[in-house]
């Protein structure tokens, strides 16, 4: 029941998940790679009756933990 209200609301259109941003940030930043990430605007997409979902981010910046600045990506997609 979950899983056909979750492809309801997509199908309505891009549900937002910036909440799990700032984890999502800290998890790919954390350990030994030595650049930081951070993003804006992430959300989640399913168009139609596609067999796959999108994760859509914009503004990705990866730095190196001095802040000289690596990539700047206006918008990246991934598709799940």
């Amino acid at each position: 029941m979950m899983v056909a209200v979750l492809l309801w609301r997509l199908s309505e259109g891009p549900l937002p998940l910036n909440f799990l941003g700032p984890n999502i940030e800290h998890t790919l930043s954390k350990g030994t790679f030595p650049l930081s990430l951070t993003f804006q605007d992430l959300n989640i997409t399913w168009s139609g009756w596609e067999p796959y979902i999108l994760f859509q981010a914009k503004n990705i910046k990866v730095n190196t933990l001095g802040e000289e600045i690596r990539a700047n990506i206006p918008e990246l997609t991934a598709q799940l």
